[in-house]
């Protein structure tokens, strides 16, 4: 199972993808607005990060899914490393690798490239699963390009 994040919104990603139904999605802007919880306070962010976790090791445990979709439009370094820290702490993970998915005509997070173990574009002339997605090798081995 591979693990994909993105800032774009779940709308989106519908109509971009036609296998989204056999993928686990995480929607951080839906968790805030249906808790009601203020990322900005300590400890309103202790019960959001909670849940969030929570629902990580849910999605990386389950055998249903063929991957997890991570959606925050508010992805940085640290929300990446904490995840990644996540997955690798838990004993029962089918996590096998941590993708960003991103638009190759306007990258919005290609400063965080290097924190993923691949890259890929969103496809642009037709409706596509996220499964069909090729790796490029890129010079830096640490990111795979994929588009």
């Amino acid at each position: 199972m591979k693990f994909y994040a993105t800032i774009e919104p779940c709308r989106k990603l519908k109509n971009l993808f036609s296998n989204l139904s056999s993928f686990y999605i995480i929607d951080i802007d839906t968790i805030l607005e249906e808790s009601g919880l203020d990322p900005e306070k300590d400890t309103h962010r202790y019960l959001i990060n909670s849940e969030i976790t929570r629902l990580i090791v849910q999605g990386a445990r389950s055998k249903r899914y063929k991957g997890m979709i991570y959606i925050n439009k508010r992805i940085n370094k640290c929300v990446v490393e904490s995840i990644r820290a996540s997955i690798d702490d838990m004993t029962n993970s089918v996590v096998e690798s941590i993708c960003v998915l991103d638009d190759a005509d306007v990258p919005k997070l290609e400063h965080l490239y290097t924190l993923f173990d691949e890259v890929i574009f969103f496809p642009s002339l037709r409706k596509s699963k996220i499964i069909e997605c090729k790796p490029i090798k890129q010079k830096n081995e640490k990111a795979k390009k994929t588009v």
